[in-house]
């Protein structure tokens, strides 16, 4: 379902979007996209929420860090995830209402993403390089229909998680391998992140960042702009 080693085509449609676009001139023609807090909607106090009430306290400790970034590699499954997350609760919780909390975080894809990516796609190469896991991915996929979720991964060339791939953002045997697939020089990509440590991991190796939360209150229209003017100054 999540095969990174199929590349996207291009939708061969028109896209409905409601953004009117120009087209820019790149001389950077790859734009890397993270995933949470950046097209989709997030709020992971959610979780800290759902697991507060479950009875453990959601902490940032090594060991829970350990845990989720072994999710996120792809090194552990899922089973074995919830059957080792089981043992922060002191009373006896059930994998489903695990599972629940865990994906609370997870909101909507809006429109205005699809508006994004649809008018970015006439003029450059669009990947998602995201830190996720596999219930992530099959929760959202989920809930956002079939449709929604082909049109959202139609708009990409790749779709990189690093449960597949065994990578985190920010290591740099990332970032290297990323630009070995694309064949490309770091200055011919630009990545769009939420976390410091991501972009900052990035620019090391000469990839240009760009800042952009939506938790921060970030437009996609304004994101456009900012993109449009960050080629035309740096392409």
């Amino acid at each position: 379902m999540f095969n990174i080693s199929k590349g996207r085509a291009r939708n061969p449609h028109t896209s409905p979007a409601l953004l009117n676009f120009e087209r820019v001139n790149s001389g950077i023609p790859h734009l890397l996209f993270d995933f949470g807090n950046v097209l989709i909607r997030i709020d992971p106090a959610l979780t800290r929420h759902a697991f507060a009430r479950l009875g453990a306290r959601y902490t940032d400790s090594p060991e829970w860090t350990a845990l989720f970034e072994q999710l996120d590699r792809g090194t552990m499954s899922e089973p074995d995830f919830l059957d080792a997350l089981k043992t922060f609760f002191p009373q006896r919780i059930s994998k489903r209402q695990l599972r629940e909390a865990w994906n609370s975080l997870l909101l909507d894809i809006p429109d205005s993403t699809l508006d994004l990516l649809y008018g970015l796609q006439k003029d450059f190469r669009l990947h998602l390089l995201s830190n996720t896991n596999f219930p992530h991915l099959y929760s959202i996929e989920k809930s956002a229909g079939p449709y929604r979720w082909k049109r959202f991964r139609s708009a990409f060339d790749h779709l990189w998680y690093s449960c597949e791939i065994g990578l985190r953002k920010p290591q740099p045997e990332l970032y290297r391998w990323v630009l070995n697939q694309l064949d490309a020089a770091p200055e011919h990509c630009l990545l769009v992140d939420d976390l410091e440590a991501n972009r900052a991991g990035a620019a090391a190796l000469g990839i240009h960042t760009l800042d952009f939360a939506l938790s921060d209150g970030g437009d996609h229209r304004d994101l456009y702009d900012r993109l449009r003017s960050f080629v035309v100054r740096n392409g």
